[in-house]
């Protein structure tokens, strides 16, 4: 079972709910009558995904078969008292050295209790020790590392020594000089555009270089060496239209705002517009009230410090219409900023200006961190090292070419590829590095309650320190002794002799 692609250990995640939902087409075409689905889970919080709206839809289409399955869990709620886990969240050059963020996570240990504890560098496949000191829960450490004089690319990871979880000890990371972020920004000079620009390359700020073409052509602009488009103004007509579609799909960012004009816009992007122009009530603002702080260009800082977003505020705004991810909320519940994924890339639409008439987005609170993430993501298209999630969506793709394992910890682990193994790979001339989800390090589980509120249905068999729960043993033992006792039933009747006619007796013996 281990070798097996479908039941082998992996460095992913799960996703519960969505694995439900593609079990329910198999029950619905089939016609397979009862049913039972079990579930194995070691009850993880993160695999179970309790805020998924997909919930609603797997119980909805469950109830609707006309025999409605059983489902059985199999809670593997056994978790290692203490555990020790590791993971890089930045890899960069600097005046030719190597520096290393990594957080160490300690769960079951005493926070004011400090330990040292050895940790093994390795930068392309060459390791060293270093012993750390670590106290709480968490320690942030920044590691420089010198590298050679004509080293300025590679690859590597960091390790705790191996315990019960052994997922999370090592983690993986690769580094490239930052290749230069060209910003284009379109549209009509004036405010707006000489604010877009400061945002997008501040002075002092190197790797950034915004153009704003004026005088070209929108139809002659050249894309393939652009991180991100900005466009502002009228919607793009439909020559630039599918040069911009071809540039996102290929890994590019565009972020849209609207015009400056009172009303909607009929033509659309990716299925994306502007409606007309609405204004606050007088001595009111539109505030920014939510955003998505987990993921995304808003997400917080690798330090949990969050991005003030809830500070802009705006006079003026043109709602979307269409379907698109929300990423930012007005205190009214509609979109402040939405997103349209395409390929590899995708389209940002915002729903005010930068323009004090419109808004304070000028400011920079929301601004300035998303434009700025916008065009490192965009340029890492460039890079020639990257860091992404196990099976994750933008994993480099080929139809000929198998991609080949760089790093020497093969031998301690198992093999596989970057869909379900953690690892350093190279595929072409790119080499990137394959880790686990940050979510896989939080140790929350879900509560018999709550699994309850998900699958009211659900009958839950706790499995402890290698124990079952005997009700489901015994279950599944009676059903074992009854076919054993038909087998040896039916064996015993074909052994059974034939059956012979009785031969007379011979006169003389009687």
């Amino acid at each position: 079972l281990a070798d097996l692609t479908v039941s082998k250990v992996t460095d992913g995640g799960a996703d519960i709910p969505s694995l439900l939902q593609k079990a329910i087409p198999y029950l619905e075409e089939s016609a397979s009558g009862k049913t039972e689905i079990w579930i194995a889970s070691d009850m993880q919080s993160s695999s179970w995904r309790p805020n998924s709206p997909v919930w609603s839809s797997v119980r909805q289409r469950l109830a609707a078969l006309p025999i409605p399955p059983s489902i059985r869990i199999m809670a593997l709620r056994d978790r290692p008292e203490t555990n020790r886990g590791i993971r890089i969240t930045q890899a960069q050059i600097n005046n030719g050295r190597l520096v290393l963020d990594m957080e160490i996570l300690r769960q079951g240990f005493d926070p004011n209790q400090p330990e040292e504890v050895p940790v093994n560098i390795s930068v392309n496949n060459s390791v060293t020790t270093s012993t750390l000191q670590l106290a709480g829960e968490t320690t942030t450490i920044r590691k420089e590392i010198p590298l050679p004089q004509d080293k300025e690319s590679g690859f590597g990871y960091v390790s705790l020594p191996h315990d019960d979880f052994s997922r999370d000890d090592i983690s993986f990371f690769t580094f490239a000089p930052k290749p230069l972020a060209n910003i284009l920004i379109n549209g009509p000079s004036g405010e707006a555009g000489k604010i877009l620009s400061l945002m997008a390359a501040p002075p002092g700020l190197p790797g950034r270089k915004a153009t704003m073409p004026n005088t070209v052509r929108s139809g002659q602009l050249n894309l393939s060496s652009q991180a991100l488009v900005i466009w502002h103004g009228p919607p793009p007509r439909a020559d630039m239209e599918e040069k911009l579609k071809t540039f996102i799909e290929e890994g590019g960012l565009v972020l849209f705002l609207p015009d400056d004009t009172a009303h909607g816009t009929r033509r659309q992007f990716l299925g994306v517009s502007w409606g007309a122009m609405e204004m606050a009530p007088a001595d009111e603002y539109f505030r920014v009230e939510s955003w998505d702080r987990q993921r995304g260009f808003l997400r917080d800082g690798t330090d949990q410090t969050s991005i003030p977003a809830n500070r802009l505020r705006a006079i003026r705004r043109k709602p979307l219409a269409g379907k698109y991810r929300v990423l930012a909320s007005w205190d009214d519940g509609t979109c402040a900023l939405g997103q349209v994924r395409a390929g590899a890339g995708s389209a940002l639409f915002l729903t005010t200006l930068p323009k004090y008439s419109w808004s304070n987005l000028a400011d920079g609170h929301l601004l300035l961190p998303l434009l700025q993430r916008m065009a490192d993501r965009g340029a890492e298209r460039f890079s020639s090292a990257i860091s992404l999630r196990v099976n994750d969506p933008a994993l480099p793709q080929s139809a000929t070419d198998i991609p080949m394992r760089m790093d020497d910890v093969q031998g301690s682990r198992p093999p596989g590829s970057p869909v379900d193994t953690a690892g350093v790979y190279r595929l072409g001339a790119q080499t990137y590095a394959v880790n686990r989800p940050w979510s896989e390090d939080n140790p929350d589980q879900i509560t018999d309650e709550k699994i309850h509120i998900l699958l009211p249905d659900a009958a839950i068999s706790a499995t402890q320190g290698g124990v079952e729960n005997p009700s489901l043993v015994q279950e599944a033992w009676k059903l074992f002794l009854l076919i054993a006792l038909g087998c040896l039933l039916l064996e015993a009747l074909l052994c059974l002799p034939k059956r012979t006619a009785k031969r007379p007796i011979p006169a003389n013996r009687l």
